[in-house]
């Protein structure tokens, strides 16, 4: 709005330094009209003929230079509501894509610890020479292909953040992806000395770079 002001001030300026020379265009003109007329021309009456329509002239350039002014103002306001409209649109759109790519990793990590928990309770089956029901592995399996769900929708997520530029976030949740990958080829049913502790130590690197995605994602979304 102050623009809009300095804008309107600028024009008012520039119609007061226009208006003097209008005046003396007139006295000149009044002046030679003097000197050509006939003596018993009645000058009076041409004075105040041109007095008058300075005065019309006057008051048209006012109305005019008002119009010209609120005609610029509405058209900048105009200009800064679209514009903030579109900033507000941005803004919401990289809040959706956040918000989207949180769901879809926190997706991936709910469809692992299922995984895990399955993986874990075939070990201790297999430790302590038991059957693991064939229930429990189809159930494995349904969560294989959910596991492989998840991945392919983490790649769309990944590739939104190379869209906004965030590679940072991309490494980040690059990093997350890759452990879980590395459990799922290395820990599967029928693969012999299949160690508890490893698996354990690699759900809480998991762990950690899931928050520490998290955290990076929590404080660009609040700066959006």
């Amino acid at each position: 709005m102050n623009q809009a002001s300095d804008e309107n001030r600028a024009l008012i300026a520039q119609y007061r330094q226009i208006l003097p020379t209008l005046r003396n265009i007139l006295m000149v003109v009044s002046f030679l009209l003097f000197k050509l007329l006939p003596q018993n021309f009645d000058m009076h009456e041409v004075i105040q003929t041109m007095i008058d329509a300075l005065a019309i002239l006057d008051t048209t350039a006012k109305v005019a230079l008002g119009a010209l002014i609120a005609a610029m103002s509405a058209y900048w306001l105009s200009g800064m509501r679209v514009k903030h409209n579109l900033s507000q649109q941005r803004t919401e759109h990289q809040r959706e894509i956040i918000e989207g790519v949180a769901q879809q990793a926190e997706q991936v990590h709910h469809v692992f610890m299922k995984y895990f928990e399955l993986i874990q309770e075939y070990m201790n089956a297999t430790k302590n020479r038991y059957d693991w029901p064939e229930s429990r592995k189809s159930e494995l399996y349904l969560v294989i292909d959910e596991l492989v769900h998840s991945f392919n929708e983490l790649t769309t997520a990944e590739s939104k953040l190379l869209l906004l530029n965030e590679k940072h976030l991309y490494k980040s949740l690059r990093k997350f992806r890759s452990k879980v990958v590395f459990f799922r080829r290395h820990f599967y049913i029928d693969k012999k000395d299949l160690s508890d502790r490893e698996a354990q130590d690699i759900k809480r690197e998991i762990s950690k770079l899931r928050e520490q995605f998290f955290d990076a994602l929590s404080a660009r979304y609040a700066q959006v």
